[in-house]
């Protein structure tokens, strides 16, 4: 293994490294060296745990166009503000769902 000095961290970025080692529970060194892989292009570490922002990465671009259109069907109901929400009549029944789904529950990939 190589050894680097690095000066000149300011108190921002030294922050940022205190943040992320604390978070994932490593050394400063490690969260520097996962930052500097990330930011040269190089991705995960040999063991794959680089979980700087890219523990999904793997799924993009891995659904079909009939899994996606099918996401976006699910989604759209999350589209807009429903005013009944925190009343206690907005989870009794939802009248797109049967009885007993309410707003809670009822997958609609079932």
């Amino acid at each position: 293994m190589n050894q680097l000095t690095i000066r000149g961290f300011d108190d921002e970025l030294t922050r940022r490294i205190r943040q992320l080692a604390a978070r994932e529970g490593i050394s400063l060194n490690r969260a520097v060296l996962r930052l500097l892989r990330r930011g040269a292009g190089l991705g995960h570490h040999k063991d794959g745990s680089d979980t700087v922002g890219a523990s999904l990465d793997h799924l993009i671009g891995t659904w079909t166009s009939e899994e996606a259109a099918e996401m976006d069907r699910a989604l759209q109901d999350l589209s807009h503000v429903d005013e009944a929400i925190g009343t206690p009549h907005s989870f009794e029944r939802h009248p797109d769902r049967g009885a007993g789904d309410g707003d809670r529950g009822g997958s609609r990939f079932a």
